[in-house]
């Protein structure tokens, strides 16, 4: 999941905290396209390549900057925005500077952070706001930074890191963190390796992984193979495993629902002429360590790469320095089987510098721009795959469904179950395995328990209660977001990471739930940011770190007894905002219909 948009990825993963309306849109995938292929939809009105493509908390896409030419290049300052409900693109307001090489990031507040990047002061950043649609200048970087990557970390922060600096392009070492609340960077810890054009990815942890890239942005620098992580608990970077193969192509990477980190092709040198590879490897946050996988049908860098809701990678276009030209072709990457198989080719040959592939809420990907003799103005979706309806009850459910299974269901180890615009009449019980949700219905309650990995919405409903329990720790992430529980959520007694709402690494919003929702006893990181509440919001006796942000409450918000770091920001409770005994916790921007308590009485 590439550092640019965020929690694409996101996961999945890409990063929306500030709406609790669920994205509807039709699933134009299926009914326009046919599966596994790419169909053109509406060009840009300017050719761009080094640019950046951010989907917005509305569900529209800003492309911003990039160059219009290369020969010589000519960098932009121009904006425009992608309508998926029209497929249609139109201008909107112009950045303060041209720029490119430049990073985009979603923040919570639904405004994008451009910071740095070549063609203009490079060290200075601005947003875009999409209610007005202007860009407004920010503060400045403390240093000059090009080829960086931005993080959105859970605390709403964003991490910007290494890149090239100003005169020969010397990797940078330094990292700073932008704070949108006070509209300001500052200095934090510094990388082991000094780095440009890294890789850069949130893990369910909340840990960023660092890994590869150059020492420097010219065709002499060496190709890294060195990792590291950042800890923003203590803004300190510590080395980790290494990758099997020095490689760069920054943003090329996915966090898959497992928990690992894809790393896929790349360059394995500077030079512009540099060897392509066809190699992958896996990151496994567990171990530390990196280990090869399947290798991709083609060498290529300077690709795209997006994870898509089935857990699938969509690995597509890029260059091989052995094949005159840029590449057509696309492929996908199955983490069940570790292996990589063809799929449709785009339209055209594309190449890119910065992915700008970004998946969209019906669950298409859109490609927009890049190079081919020449910034290009065209810009394409990728359909979603669906093997057929949903399986006969009685039976096992292992695949890509867009029916309704009829009945109670069961998902247990080995089956990895996922479901587009389908659901189950009955309950669903998950004791192991995959479950996923993709604008799908349940009418009972859902009920996980003891295993596995699930993923619900966006615009998905639960017409019963919401049960987790009892997950053991693992480097997966589990989400639920962009839909609704008409019942009660309640996630108690987890080891495993959970996220409930809109934050890094998911491409949703918050949830609706009308009843209460509980996150009590849990010894894993969760975050619960962006959702309406009609009833109670109850965060207790967790361990580790809880992040309450965003939140919209119709009754009480209770923060009690957490022994792990806690935030509580920007909620608004209709009933009593109450606090305490938590070990640790900060706080601000919450308002309360009744009263303020205990450690919340001044946030």
């Amino acid at each position: 999941m590439h550092p640019i948009d965020r929690f694409a990825k996101y996961l999945l993963k890409s990063i929306l905290l500030c709406s609790v309306a669920l994205f509807l849109y039709p699933l134009i995938a299926i009914a326009n396209g046919q599966p596994g292929t790419f169909m053109a939809t509406g060009s840009m009105i300017t050719p761009r390549f080094q640019h950046t493509v951010t989907v917005l908390a509305n569900g529209q896409v800003l492309a911003a900057g990039g160059a219009d030419a290369t020969n010589p290049f000519n960098p932009v300052a121009s904006a425009e925005l992608y309508n998926p409900a029209t497929g249609v693109f139109r201008a909107t307001g112009s950045m303060s500077t041209t720029r490119i090489d430049h990073t985009a990031t979603l923040l919570p507040n639904g405004r994008v952070l451009i910071v740095g990047g070549n063609g203009g002061p490079v060290t200075s950043a601005e947003l875009y706001d999409p209610a007005t649609g202007t860009f407004s200048v920010t503060g400045s970087l403390t240093t000059n930074r090009t080829f960086h990557t931005a993080t959105l970390l859970p605390n709403g922060k964003v991490l910007i890191a290494g890149g090239a600096g100003a005169g020969a392009g010397q990797a940078l070492a330094s990292a700073e963190l932008y704070d949108p609340g006070a509209g300001s960077f500052s200095p934090t810890g510094s990388m082991i390796t000094a780095r440009s054009g890294q890789y850069a990815t949130l893990l369910a942890d909340g840990q960023v992984l660092i890994a590869g890239g150059a020492s420097a942005s010219g065709g002499n620098a060496t190709v890294l193979a060195s990792a590291e992580l950042y800890d923003p608990a203590t803004g300190i970077f510590s080395a980790t495993g290494s990758l099997v193969v020095a490689r760069q192509s920054p943003g090329t990477t996915a966090l898959l629902f497992t928990g690992q980190v894809l790393f896929a092709g790349g360059s394995s040198g500077a030079a512009g002429n540099a060897p392509s590879l066809a190699s992958a490897e896996l990151y496994d946050p567990s171990t530390g360590t990196f280990s090869l996988t399947g290798s991709m049908t083609t060498p290529r860098s300077k690709h795209n790469v997006a994870l898509l809701p089935s857990g699938q990678v969509l690995v597509m276009g890029g260059v091989n320095p052995s094949v005159f030209g840029p590449l057509a072709s696309a492929e996908l990457y199955d983490p069940m089987s570790a292996t990589f198989s063809l799929t449709g080719s785009m339209t055209i040959p594309r190449f890119f510098v910065y992915p700008t592939v970004v998946l969209l809420p019906d669950g298409q990907a859109l490609v927009a721009g890049g190079a081919d003799n020449g910034p290009v103005a065209s810009a394409e979706l990728y359909t979603v795959t669906v093997t057929g309806p949903a399986p006969a009850s009685g039976t096992s459910c292992n695949g890509v469904y867009n029916g309704t299974f009829n009945g109670n269901l069961t998902v247990s180890a080995g089956q990895d179950c996922f479901f587009v615009d389908g659901g189950v009449t009955g309950n669903v019980t998950q004791t192991g395995g995959n479950l996923q949700l993709l604008q799908s219905k349940v009418a009972g309650n859902v009920h996980v328990n003891g295993g596995g990995t699930f993923n619900i919405g966006p615009g998905s409903t639960i017409d019963g209660n919401l049960q987790i329990q009892s997950l053991p720790a693992s480097p997966g992430l589990n989400e639920f977001c962009g839909s609704a529980v008409n019942g009660d959520l309640q996630f108690q007694n987890n080891g495993a990471a959970m996220l409930i709402g809109g934050s890094a690494p998911a491409l949703c919003t918050g949830n609706t739930i009308h009843g209460n929702l509980q996150v009590q006893n849990n010894s894993g990181v969760v975050t619960v940011a962006g959702n309406g509440v009609n009833g109670n919001l109850q965060v207790d006796n967790n361990t580790a770190a809880t992040t309450v942000t965003g939140n919209i409450v119709k009754g009480n918000l209770q923060d009690q007894n957490n022994a792990g770091p806690t935030e509580v920001r920007n909620n608004a409770a209709g009933g009593n905002l109450q606090c305490q005994g938590n070990a640790s916790i900060t706080g601000s921007g919450n308002t309360a219909g009744g009263q303020k308590q205990g450690q919340c009485s001044t946030f």
